[in-house]
Protein backbone atom coordinates (compact mmCIF):
# COMPACT_ATOMS: atom_id res chain seq x y z
CA UNK A 1 0.00 0.00 0.00
CA UNK A 2 1.35 3.44 -0.94
CA UNK A 3 1.09 6.51 1.27
CA UNK A 4 1.33 10.27 0.95
CA UNK A 5 3.14 12.32 3.59
CA UNK A 6 1.80 15.85 3.49
CA UNK A 7 3.89 18.38 5.41
CA UNK A 8 7.08 16.31 5.74
CA UNK A 9 10.21 18.46 5.47
CA UNK A 10 13.88 17.49 5.48
CA UNK A 11 14.63 20.39 7.83
CA UNK A 12 13.03 21.09 11.21
CA UNK A 13 13.28 23.84 13.81
CA UNK A 14 14.79 23.20 17.21
CA UNK A 15 12.15 23.63 19.92
CA UNK A 16 9.26 23.76 17.43
CA UNK A 17 6.62 21.08 16.90
CA UNK A 18 7.04 19.38 13.52
CA UNK A 19 4.03 17.68 12.00
CA UNK A 20 2.88 15.87 8.88
CA UNK A 21 -0.16 13.94 7.71
CA UNK A 22 0.05 10.29 6.67
CA UNK A 23 -2.64 8.93 4.34
CA UNK A 24 -3.01 6.02 1.91
CA UNK A 25 -2.91 7.01 -1.77
CA UNK A 26 -6.01 4.89 -2.30
CA UNK A 27 -8.58 6.57 -0.04
CA UNK A 28 -10.74 3.43 -0.09
CA UNK A 29 -8.08 1.51 1.85
CA UNK A 30 -8.72 1.24 5.58
CA UNK A 31 -5.76 1.58 7.94
CA UNK A 32 -6.34 1.02 11.65
CA UNK A 33 -4.81 3.27 14.28
CA UNK A 34 -3.25 0.23 15.98
CA UNK A 35 -1.34 -0.70 12.81
CA UNK A 36 0.46 2.65 12.53
CA UNK A 37 3.86 2.90 14.24
CA UNK A 38 5.97 6.06 13.94
CA UNK A 39 9.30 6.61 15.67
CA UNK A 40 11.92 9.36 15.43
CA UNK A 41 15.56 8.46 16.04
CA UNK A 42 18.37 10.95 16.55
CA UNK A 43 20.79 12.56 19.00
CA UNK A 44 18.18 12.72 21.78
CA UNK A 45 14.95 10.84 22.63
CA UNK A 46 11.83 12.19 20.94
CA UNK A 47 8.19 11.76 21.91
CA UNK A 48 5.95 11.13 18.91
CA UNK A 49 2.17 11.62 18.89
CA UNK A 50 -0.07 9.99 16.28
CA UNK A 51 -3.66 11.19 15.93
CA UNK A 52 -6.36 9.32 14.04
CA UNK A 53 -8.32 11.82 11.93
CA UNK A 54 -11.03 9.15 11.44
CA UNK A 55 -11.04 9.85 7.69
CA UNK A 56 -8.30 7.35 6.82
CA UNK A 57 -5.45 9.78 7.55
CA UNK A 58 -3.21 10.28 10.59
CA UNK A 59 -1.55 13.44 11.92
CA UNK A 60 1.92 12.91 13.35
CA UNK A 61 3.73 15.37 15.63
CA UNK A 62 7.16 15.46 17.23
CA UNK A 63 9.48 18.06 18.70
CA UNK A 64 13.29 17.85 18.60
CA UNK A 65 15.09 18.86 21.79
CA UNK A 66 18.61 19.03 20.34
CA UNK A 67 20.09 19.76 16.93
CA UNK A 68 21.46 17.08 14.64
CA UNK A 69 20.42 14.43 12.14
CA UNK A 70 17.21 12.51 12.75
CA UNK A 71 15.28 9.83 10.89
CA UNK A 72 11.53 9.21 10.88
CA UNK A 73 10.50 5.57 10.71
CA UNK A 74 6.94 4.84 9.56
CA UNK A 75 5.61 1.30 9.66
CA UNK A 76 2.19 -0.14 8.87
CA UNK A 77 1.56 -3.58 10.36
CA UNK A 78 5.30 -3.91 11.02
CA UNK A 79 6.35 -3.07 7.43
CA UNK A 80 8.13 0.16 6.47
CA UNK A 81 6.28 2.30 3.95
CA UNK A 82 8.11 3.29 0.78
CA UNK A 83 10.96 5.73 1.55
CA UNK A 84 11.03 4.99 5.29
CA UNK A 85 13.07 5.98 7.24
CA UNK A 86 12.92 9.65 6.18
CA UNK A 87 15.86 11.96 7.01
CA UNK A 88 15.41 15.25 8.89
CA UNK A 89 18.13 17.74 9.77
CA UNK A 90 17.54 19.87 12.86
CA UNK A 91 19.67 23.04 13.00
CA UNK A 92 20.06 25.21 16.08
CA UNK A 93 19.52 28.25 13.85
CA UNK A 94 16.34 27.25 12.01
CA UNK A 95 14.02 28.52 14.72
CA UNK A 96 15.31 32.11 14.48
CA UNK A 97 15.02 32.36 10.71
CA UNK A 98 11.65 30.61 10.67
CA UNK A 99 9.88 33.06 12.94
CA UNK A 100 7.50 35.44 11.11
CA UNK A 101 9.18 38.78 10.52
CA UNK A 102 12.63 37.34 11.24
CA UNK A 103 12.24 37.53 15.02
CA UNK A 104 14.92 36.49 17.46
CA UNK A 105 12.90 33.69 19.02
CA UNK A 106 12.27 35.32 22.39
CA UNK A 107 8.94 35.13 24.15
CA UNK A 108 7.80 38.60 23.05
CA UNK A 109 7.84 37.49 19.42
CA UNK A 110 5.85 34.39 20.33
CA UNK A 111 3.23 36.54 22.06
CA UNK A 112 3.02 39.05 19.22
CA UNK A 113 2.50 36.25 16.74
CA UNK A 114 0.70 33.47 18.61
CA UNK A 115 0.01 31.56 15.39
CA UNK A 116 3.74 31.09 14.89
CA UNK A 117 3.85 28.38 17.55
CA UNK A 118 1.52 25.53 18.41
CA UNK A 119 0.18 25.34 21.97
CA UNK A 120 0.56 22.09 23.84
CA UNK A 121 -2.62 20.06 24.28
CA UNK A 122 -3.28 19.66 28.01
CA UNK A 123 -5.80 20.36 30.74
CA UNK A 124 -4.27 23.84 30.90
CA UNK A 125 -5.23 24.70 27.32
CA UNK A 126 -8.52 22.89 26.65
CA UNK A 127 -11.13 21.00 28.64
CA UNK A 128 -14.43 19.38 27.69
CA UNK A 129 -16.34 16.11 27.39
CA UNK A 130 -14.21 13.18 26.29
CA UNK A 131 -10.91 14.95 27.07
CA UNK A 132 -8.56 14.06 29.93
CA UNK A 133 -11.03 11.58 31.39
CA UNK A 134 -13.90 14.07 31.67
CA UNK A 135 -17.18 12.18 31.62
CA UNK A 136 -19.65 12.45 28.77
CA UNK A 137 -23.41 12.47 29.06
CA UNK A 138 -25.11 10.66 26.18
CA UNK A 139 -28.46 12.33 26.94
CA UNK A 140 -26.95 15.79 26.43
CA UNK A 141 -27.30 17.56 23.08
CA UNK A 142 -24.97 20.52 23.65
CA UNK A 143 -21.30 20.11 24.55
CA UNK A 144 -18.99 22.97 25.53
CA UNK A 145 -15.19 22.90 25.25
CA UNK A 146 -13.21 25.72 26.86
CA UNK A 147 -10.08 26.77 24.97
CA UNK A 148 -7.36 28.64 26.89
CA UNK A 149 -4.47 29.28 24.46
CA UNK A 150 -1.07 29.72 26.12
CA UNK A 151 2.51 30.20 25.00
CA UNK A 152 4.97 27.41 25.60
CA UNK A 153 6.06 29.33 28.70
CA UNK A 154 2.51 29.35 30.04
CA UNK A 155 1.44 32.92 29.29
CA UNK A 156 -2.06 33.57 27.88
CA UNK A 157 -2.46 34.16 24.14
CA UNK A 158 -5.07 36.60 22.87
CA UNK A 159 -6.56 35.46 19.56
CA UNK A 160 -9.03 37.16 17.25
CA UNK A 161 -12.15 35.05 17.59
CA UNK A 162 -13.17 35.98 14.03
CA UNK A 163 -10.05 34.22 12.73
CA UNK A 164 -10.46 31.03 14.74
CA UNK A 165 -11.86 28.07 12.85
CA UNK A 166 -12.98 24.86 14.52
CA UNK A 167 -14.36 21.59 13.21
CA UNK A 168 -15.18 18.12 14.46
CA UNK A 169 -14.31 15.38 11.95
CA UNK A 170 -15.59 11.81 11.94
CA UNK A 171 -15.99 9.07 9.35
CA UNK A 172 -19.47 10.46 8.69
CA UNK A 173 -18.20 13.91 7.76
CA UNK A 174 -17.50 17.08 9.66
CA UNK A 175 -19.44 19.65 11.66
CA UNK A 176 -18.49 23.19 12.61
CA UNK A 177 -19.30 24.30 16.15
CA UNK A 178 -19.76 27.88 17.28
CA UNK A 179 -16.90 29.67 19.03
CA UNK A 180 -17.29 32.58 21.41
CA UNK A 181 -14.79 34.99 23.02
CA UNK A 182 -15.30 35.12 26.80
CA UNK A 183 -13.23 38.30 27.05
CA UNK A 184 -10.65 36.76 29.40
CA UNK A 185 -8.38 34.97 26.91
CA UNK A 186 -10.64 31.92 26.97
CA UNK A 187 -13.00 30.78 24.24
CA UNK A 188 -16.09 28.58 24.40
CA UNK A 189 -16.50 26.03 21.61
CA UNK A 190 -20.18 25.08 21.59
CA UNK A 191 -21.04 21.92 19.69
CA UNK A 192 -24.42 20.46 18.87
CA UNK A 193 -23.41 16.87 19.64
CA UNK A 194 -24.56 14.65 16.72
CA UNK A 195 -24.35 11.31 18.54
CA UNK A 196 -21.90 8.66 19.77
CA UNK A 197 -18.68 8.09 17.87
CA UNK A 198 -15.00 8.93 17.57
CA UNK A 199 -14.24 12.51 16.60
CA UNK A 200 -11.19 14.65 15.94
CA UNK A 201 -11.29 18.32 16.95
CA UNK A 202 -9.29 20.72 14.77
CA UNK A 203 -8.65 24.32 15.88
CA UNK A 204 -6.82 26.83 13.69
CA UNK A 205 -6.16 30.58 13.81
CA UNK A 206 -5.53 32.27 10.48
CA UNK A 207 -4.94 28.83 9.03
CA UNK A 208 -2.31 27.79 11.60
CA UNK A 209 -2.94 25.05 14.19
CA UNK A 210 -3.67 26.38 17.67
CA UNK A 211 -3.53 22.86 19.12
CA UNK A 212 -2.69 19.50 17.63
CA UNK A 213 -5.75 17.56 16.46
CA UNK A 214 -7.54 16.11 19.47
CA UNK A 215 -9.07 12.64 19.48
CA UNK A 216 -12.38 12.63 21.36
CA UNK A 217 -14.06 9.31 22.07
CA UNK A 218 -17.78 9.83 22.62
CA UNK A 219 -18.76 6.19 22.33
CA UNK A 220 -21.45 4.81 24.62
CA UNK A 221 -21.63 1.29 25.93
CA UNK A 222 -24.00 -1.30 24.49
CA UNK A 223 -24.85 -2.42 28.03
CA UNK A 224 -28.41 -2.38 29.39
CA UNK A 225 -29.26 -1.19 32.87
CA UNK A 226 -32.52 -2.32 34.49
CA UNK A 227 -34.00 -2.85 37.93
CA UNK A 228 -35.94 -1.35 40.83
CA UNK A 229 -32.97 0.76 41.94
CA UNK A 230 -33.54 2.96 38.90
CA UNK A 231 -37.22 3.52 39.67
CA UNK A 232 -38.22 4.79 43.12
CA UNK A 233 -35.82 3.24 45.65
CA UNK A 234 -36.79 3.35 49.31
CA UNK A 235 -34.51 4.84 51.93
CA UNK A 236 -33.02 2.61 54.61
CA UNK A 237 -33.66 -0.50 52.52
CA UNK A 238 -31.27 -2.54 50.39
CA UNK A 239 -31.96 -1.92 46.73
CA UNK A 240 -30.33 -2.88 43.45
CA UNK A 241 -30.30 -2.85 39.68
CA UNK A 242 -28.59 -5.03 37.07
CA UNK A 243 -26.10 -4.14 34.33
CA UNK A 244 -26.34 -6.48 31.31
CA UNK A 245 -23.17 -6.50 29.18
CA UNK A 246 -23.93 -9.00 26.39
CA UNK A 247 -22.75 -6.55 23.75
CA UNK A 248 -19.35 -6.01 25.38
CA UNK A 249 -16.42 -8.42 25.55
CA UNK A 250 -14.41 -9.69 28.52
CA UNK A 251 -16.12 -7.52 31.11
CA UNK A 252 -15.13 -8.04 34.76
CA UNK A 253 -16.26 -6.41 37.97
CA UNK A 254 -13.45 -3.87 37.68
CA UNK A 255 -14.88 -2.74 34.31
CA UNK A 256 -18.28 -1.81 35.77
CA UNK A 257 -18.04 1.57 37.47
CA UNK A 258 -21.05 3.00 39.31
CA UNK A 259 -21.33 6.35 41.06
CA UNK A 260 -24.35 7.39 43.12
CA UNK A 261 -24.52 10.88 44.60
CA UNK A 262 -27.35 13.07 45.83
CA UNK A 263 -28.35 15.71 43.29
CA UNK A 264 -27.09 18.51 45.53
CA UNK A 265 -23.71 16.76 45.80
CA UNK A 266 -23.83 16.46 49.58
CA UNK A 267 -24.08 12.67 49.83
CA UNK A 268 -21.97 9.93 48.23
CA UNK A 269 -23.43 6.44 48.37
CA UNK A 270 -21.40 3.25 48.86
CA UNK A 271 -21.94 0.80 45.99
CA UNK A 272 -21.21 -2.93 45.66
CA UNK A 273 -20.90 -4.64 42.25
CA UNK A 274 -21.25 -8.41 41.93
CA UNK A 275 -20.44 -10.55 38.88
CA UNK A 276 -23.31 -12.98 38.20
CA UNK A 277 -21.14 -15.04 35.85
CA UNK A 278 -23.56 -14.64 32.93
CA UNK A 279 -22.38 -11.29 31.51
CA UNK A 280 -24.56 -9.44 34.00
CA UNK A 281 -23.65 -7.57 37.18
CA UNK A 282 -25.81 -6.74 40.17
CA UNK A 283 -25.32 -3.33 41.72
CA UNK A 284 -26.43 -3.02 45.35
CA UNK A 285 -26.68 0.11 47.48
CA UNK A 286 -28.39 1.52 50.58
CA UNK A 287 -29.84 5.04 50.76
CA UNK A 288 -30.15 6.88 54.07
CA UNK A 289 -31.31 10.29 52.88
CA UNK A 290 -34.64 11.20 51.26
CA UNK A 291 -33.50 13.14 48.18
CA UNK A 292 -33.09 12.98 44.40
CA UNK A 293 -29.99 11.04 43.30
CA UNK A 294 -27.90 10.80 40.15
CA UNK A 295 -26.68 7.33 39.19
CA UNK A 296 -23.84 7.07 36.67
CA UNK A 297 -22.97 3.71 35.11
CA UNK A 298 -19.84 3.11 33.02
CA UNK A 299 -18.74 -0.11 31.34
CA UNK A 300 -15.11 -0.16 30.24
CA UNK A 301 -15.02 3.61 30.53
CA UNK A 302 -18.07 4.15 28.32
CA UNK A 303 -21.36 5.40 29.76
CA UNK A 304 -24.35 3.12 29.61
CA UNK A 305 -27.33 4.36 27.57
CA UNK A 306 -29.43 6.65 29.75
CA UNK A 307 -26.62 7.38 32.21
CA UNK A 308 -26.72 9.44 34.35
CA UNK A 309 -30.06 8.22 35.70
CA UNK A 310 -32.02 10.56 37.96
CA UNK A 311 -34.08 8.82 40.64
CA UNK A 312 -36.22 10.06 43.49
CA UNK A 313 -36.63 8.08 46.68
CA UNK A 314 -40.01 6.74 47.75
CA UNK A 315 -39.43 7.96 51.33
Amino acid sequence: MEFTIDGYKKAAALGETAFFTLAPVDSTKIVSYESVKVSVNGPSPVDVAVYDNTDGSFDVEWEPKTGGKYSISIQIDGEHIKGSPFPVNVSDNIRDSALPGGGNGDESDEENDPTGAMCAASKETIVGPGLWGEKIKPDSTDYVYVLTPKTKKGKPLSLNVNNIETKFVSRNGESKPGIYDNGDDTYDIEWDYPGPGNYTLHITHEGRPVLPPLNINLEISSARVEGPGLETPKIKEDTSFTVYTEGETNVGEEDVMVSIVSEDGSTDVDVDVFDNGDESFDVEFYLTKDAPYLIEVFVKGKPAPGSPFRVETAG
